[in-house]
């Protein structure tokens, strides 16, 4: 059974409460009212009050967990699958979201559809080694300068290190570019979204992409976005078929 989270809301309510008490109180009113929705079976109405919320720039992983089971009840596993990918976006090492997203893709799966769990946990670790080897570079860059001014025996010392220190750098630097292979950056939400060689509803269909298919976003014109899929194929679509899962 896909479990509600109320934890942590508090949280949220306490950081909210640095900009200001009034919009704290009713972020934690309009959260409150949404569970109470989705806890009367009120799947729609619960679905509208997550989304109000998020509309005021409230991305939590509580919100996202929440309104994916609202989509989950209401037979809407694309979008059931983009908050529960955006949950563990927001909280990787969360193992009730795991199970939860675990429970989201058996249902696609029963559907014959065959969605694409993003490495969050992995992600994170490579934007972290990512992050390092970019201050590793700027520090290993002013190690250099440093070497500049001191005597010959010294200077070679620390010129031996900088040249260990940009190997390690660089290391790191690869690790990091390794997060763009375990992202994926939007969710097919509609049933069924035609792939197009253009941006245009007359353009040649190329692909149909199904619910809960993971795809990358690569360009945009009007109300039409250019992806590709996890094969390589790519097509235009209209981008109120997919939901981005871009932080």
């Amino acid at each position: 059974m896909i479990k509600l989270l109320t934890s942590g809301w508090l949280l949220l309510v306490s950081l909210v409460a640095l900009a200001g008490g009034p919009r704290a109180a009713e972020v934690a009113r309009d959260f409150e009212h949404g569970n109470a929705l989705l806890a009367r079976r009120e799947y729609a109405g619960a679905v509208r009050a997550y989304e109000q919320l998020r509309r005021r720039g409230v991305e939590r992983a509580e919100l996202h967990c929440n309104a994916g089971i609202a989509r989950y009840r209401l037979g809407q596993l694309g979008w059931a699958w983009y908050h529960a990918e955006k949950a563990l976006q927001l909280a990787p090492w969360d193992a009730q979201l795991v199970q939860n997203r675990n429970l989201v893709q058996q249902a696609l799966l029963r559907r014959g559809l065959l969605p694409i769990p993003v490495s969050y946990q992995r992600a994170r670790a490579a934007d972290v080694a990512g992050q390092l080897g970019l201050f590793g570079l700027v520090g290993t860059g002013a190690l250099l300068l440093a070497a500049l001014s001191l005597a010959a025996p010294r200077r070679a010392r620390l010129l031996q290190w900088s040249r260990y220190g940009l190997l390690t750098c660089a290391a790191l630097l690869a690790l990091g570019a390794t997060m763009l292979l375990h992202r994926a950056p939007a969710v097919v939400v509609d049933a069924r979204v035609a792939g197009r060689i253009g941006p245009g509803p007359a353009a040649r269909q190329l692909f149909t992409l199904q619910e809960g298919e993971t795809v990358r976003l690569q360009a945009s014109y009007a109300e039409w976005v250019k992806v590709q899929r996890t094969n390589g194929e790519e097509g235009w679509v209209m981008s109120r078929g997919v939901a981005s899962l871009q932080p």
